[in-house]
């Protein structure tokens, strides 16, 4: 999901953004590039001349020690559209036997083609992918996830995102489903999950 391509603007709160697997090199972000990290290489980045695309930058792949650490090409990540702003949530980038493999945990919000990048500490929003994300009241429900397996809990990951604060809260459930990840749209708060109704006010799993 390349969503950057067509759009002449890029803020992003901070300069730089932590990756799991390296240190985030120092870059001056442009339209149509995506960042890059480096694994302890001497020398600068080499951007392909004149890039046209984000295709283009991620030719970078195949140079040796450098691998996409930032990247929009996602799966997993979802989509939520509030009254024409756009929220994409976490994903995923390659799989976990490739070099590239990186689960992210933040929100991208798209509105009147400015982009705002939202990082969150692991222990308020774990890397997440595969996950349900739904609207209720000014805030984000984010169901599910497959997740790094150092993350996984024995009871289904619920996060709320508020949408006024942009604040992430992690509910840390010790109750309701097990452990679930989705590959398409589920209405977990319309329909419930598993016997479980999710209680929007209490924040709990309640027994249907």
């Amino acid at each position: 999901m390349n969503f950057l391509d067509n759009l002449e603007d890029l803020e992003i709160m901070e300069n730089k953004i932590k990756c799991n697997k390296a240190e985030m090199i120092d870059l001056k972000l442009e339209p149509l590039t995506t960042l890059l990290c480096k694994k302890n290489v001497p020398g600068d980045i080499l951007y392909p001349e004149n890039p046209t695309n984000i295709t283009d930058v991620l030719k970078l792949i195949d140079i040796p020690d450098y691998f996409p650490c930032y990247t929009t090409n996602r799966h997993g990540m979802s989509y939520t559209d509030v009254s024409g702003v756009s929220y994409f949530i976490g994903g995923e980038h390659e799989d976990y036997y490739d070099p590239a493999f990186c689960i992210y945990n933040d929100v991208i919000k798209v509105e009147n083609n400015k982009i705002n990048i939202y990082g969150y500490p692991k222990k308020d929003f774990p890397p997440t992918d595969f996950h349900s994300a739904e609207y209720h009241d000014n805030k984000i429900f984010i169901f599910g996830s497959i997740g790094y397996p150092e993350h996984r809990k024995k009871h289904i990951q619920v996060l709320v995102l508020d949408l006024e604060t942009m604040k992430i809260e992690n509910l840390n459930n010790n109750s309701g489903p097990l452990w679930k990840h989705f590959k398409g749209d589920v209405e977990i708060l319309k329909d419930g999950l598993d016997g479980f109704v999710f209680d929007k006010d209490s924040l709990t799993w309640k027994l249907i």
